[in-house]
């Protein structure tokens, strides 16, 4: 992969992530509403799973990406760790909040 590819790959992601967190405050105002009203939201937890789903697969692909390419500018990588991060971050609030609407389910 070139310099340019993984540019290209890097903006993409950096795309899916301003919509995920926006998604992950949508799943997270949900699980509350849920946790409140004592009524399970399967339609928010459908779209969570897939969402997070895409998150563990982008994760995947940008780490393949990295991987593949021999030139990396120290822009590109201090990029790539801090989208890691933030994929990273999201995956972990994104499960929290699945476990908080399953939970609804139990009660």
């Amino acid at each position: 992969m070139t310099e340019d590819e993984l540019r290209q790959r890097f903006d993409l992601t950096l795309q899916s992530i301003g919509s995920w967190s926006a998604d992950t405050a949508d799943f997270i105002r949900a699980a509350s509403k849920a946790d409140v009203a004592g009524d399970p939201d399967e339609e928010a937890l459908q779209s969570a799973e897939q969402t997070l789903e895409a998150i563990r697969e982008e994760q995947r692909s940008l780490e393949e990406a990295c991987r593949s390419s021999s030139f990396k500018s120290d822009d590109i990588e201090n990029g790539m760790a801090t989208a890691m991060a933030e994929l990273y971050n999201l995956e972990r609030e994104i499960a929290a909040a699945i476990l908080k609407l399953k939970d609804v389910w139990d009660h």
